[in-house]
């Protein structure tokens, strides 16, 4: 199954519906096949993501939202900033 056709999923009578997958199954599902790349498979779903986004918010809509994302991450994972993190060791 790709992943992004509908994903079956039993119901209360047992039988498949129709329904989109549940984007959280997706990724688990994709990271899960290839656990030796999942940098390679986090790239292909940031570029998808991105590609969808600039349609609608432009180029620079995009930039500004990942800009602000990184940031109010960055918050909760000071490693997602790039900056050497308080107790950090130089080597």
């Amino acid at each position: 199954m790709k992943h992004n056709e509908p994903n079956p999923k039993p119901t209360a009578g047992g039988t498949p519906s129709n329904e989109p997958p549940n984007h959280r199954d997706v990724i688990a599902c994709l990271l899960g096949r290839q656990p030796a790349q999942v940098v390679d498979v986090a790239v292909d779903l940031w570029e998808r993501l991105a590609a969808g986004l600039v349609v609608i918010i432009g180029t620079e809509g995009f930039n500004a939202l990942y800009d602000r994302s990184l940031h109010l991450a960055g918050e909760a994972y000071p490693w997602l900033t790039g900056e050497p993190q308080a107790g950090a060791h130089a080597r």
